[in-house]
């Protein structure tokens, strides 16, 4: 997997963070990984910067935010969302 590449830079963007946050207090994440260990990893680089507006293929604001974040890195978004590629942005779908 591409993300398993010691030579692949991850770049984690806080919108991420506030995702996992909210997803673990409403119930629909158990994940076993706090949010703020995220940043600990040797490769990850935690990234705020967001840009706009984009057409609305879907609306929710936290893909909404990784699109913007993605174009501004010109990185490659990791995603199980379908609809991602439609904003012209490098995807691989998990």
């Amino acid at each position: 997997m591409a993300i398993e590449e010691p030579a692949i830079r991850i770049l984690l963007s806080t919108v991420v963070l506030w995702e996992i946050a909210i997803k673990r207090t409403i119930g629909k994440l158990t994940a076993h990984v706090k949010p703020g260990d995220c940043g600990s990893r040797r490769r990850v680089r935690i990234s705020a910067d967001q840009r706009g507006p984009y057409p609305f293929y879907h609306r929710d604001p936290f893909d909404r935010m990784l699109i913007a974040r993605t174009t501004v890195e010109n990185a490659t978004l990791l995603t199980r969302d379908p609809l991602i590629p439609q904003y012209g942005i490098s995807t691989i779908i998990a």
